[in-house]
């Protein structure tokens, strides 16, 4: 009995040691989806059911089948319903010195339905890139404690919001740069984005999905 046990235990040893906690289980085998980016999203509802709701609220959903013109092939950088859902159940204020109060800038919503729709337009699209970029695409750089920047590219999305992205290996059994190839932006407030899952594929371009930290609208 005690044989058995020691055995389990060394089995659920193995599998905790191989799992990525930083990586978002896109249900893809080999990051190929055999249809349009919208579809995609429709298939894999853990991660994207609210993106979904958005893009419909926003009338976007022809720039995400490709049928849009000037948007047959796009990158998005995608913020899953994890970020969304967090940058909807929050609401924010800020002190205004002219009426000594503090005033909401923005209220809490409890279903995608309430967003506005010029919101949900532009939280969207400020995600979406023309063109294709894969990971492979993305110059390698580094960024300092200190902020400095080196390597990498910017890249500007539709909404005309620019940020620098690069790409970097991580660790490999404890040895930096030996690790998978991985991707990392920031944006023009200098918010730092992980890209958790990359170079997911569809009909129409490619999916780069943020980690579920990012703080949507900081991109």
């Amino acid at each position: 009995m005690v044989k058995y046990i020691v055995i389990i235990m060394v089995i659920l040893s193995l599998g905790a040691c191989e799992t990525n906690y930083g990586t978002i289980n896109t249900g893809l085998a080999d990051g190929n989806f055999d249809g349009s980016m919208y579809e995609y999203f429709q298939a894999h509802h853990y991660d994207w059911d609210s993106l979904v709701l958005m893009i419909d609220r926003a009338g976007l959903k022809d720039v995400f089948t490709g049928e849009r013109a000037g948007y047959e092939k796009i990158t998005f950088f995608g913020p899953t319903n994890n970020t969304i859902r967090l940058w909807m159940y929050k609401s924010e204020q800020h002190w205004d010195p002219d009426l000594k109060q503090m005033v909401v800038t923005k209220k809490a919503y409890h279903q995608v339905d309430e967003i506005p729709v010029e919101d949900c337009r532009r939280l969207v699209m400020e995600h979406v890139v023309k063109g294709v970029y894969m990971r492979d695409d993305i110059p390698e750089g580094t960024l300092s404690e200190a902020g400095a920047r080196e390597g990498g590219t910017t890249l500007t999305g539709v909404e005309g919001n620019s940020f620098w992205i690069y790409s970097y290996r991580g660790q490999y059994q404890g040895i930096q740069g030996q690790g998978a190839v991985s991707l990392k932006l920031v944006s023009e407030i200098g918010q730092e984005i992980k890209v958790a899952s990359s170079n997911l594929e569809s009909d129409n371009g490619v999916v780069h999905s943020l980690h579920y930290d990012y703080p949507l609208g900081t991109l």
